[in-house]
Parts: C-alpha cells; structure tokens; sequence
C-alpha cells in the first residue's frame, strides 16, 4: 500500500503517521523516483531513520485518540477545546518528516 504513495510524499506521511510504528521501508524507497528523491531527501532520510524505531509518546497518543474517535474524527477533533497547533496535529497535518 505504501509503495502505492511514492509520488505524493504528503500523502506518504499521512499514511506513515497513522502507524505506531514505521514499517520496513527498504523495499519500496527502492521504487522511489530520483527527482523525487532528491526533492524530499529530508522526509526520506526521516522516514530510513524511523523504520522499526518506536514512535514518541505524543505520537502514540494521538494514534489512540484518533482510534477512540473513530469514524467522524474530523469532527470530532473541531469541536475539541485546544489549541490550533494540537488540533492540527491530532489532524495529521503534514509537516515534511517522519517523527
């Protein structure tokens, strides 16, 4: 499925940041475009770093927020009472990396 998201590296690290843990990722960053690659070496070279690395608490709590919320997590996370950068994190904004 990853291999699927090559092109679209944004779309890449929302895929990656629903996982608790960075999966294996030789096989596919083979597959990778050089222009591609060399655009976005540093989410890249984030990503290398992070595969089968344990991810932060912070990270792991938003998995299990955004599990607990279920389907109409959108939703649910604006009617929150947080600050903008919390809820743009709990809403897998991208940020270029892998953390």
């Amino acid at each position: 499925m990853l291999k699927l998201c090559l092109l679209s590296p944004a779309t890449l690290e929302v895929m990656l940041n629903c996982y608790a843990v960075v999966p294996s990722c030789e096989e596919w960053m083979q597959s990778i475009p050089l222009e591609i690659h060399e655009t976005h070496q540093g989410f890249f070279d984030s990503v290398r770093q992070m595969t089968s690395q344990p991810r932060s608490l912070q990270h792991l709590c938003r998995c299990a927020l955004r599990r607990h919320l279920g389907k109409g997590i959108d939703a649910a996370i604006s009617r929150l009472d947080i600050p903008s950068s919390l809820m743009e994190y709990l809403l897998l904004r991208n940020d270029g990396e892998i953390r």
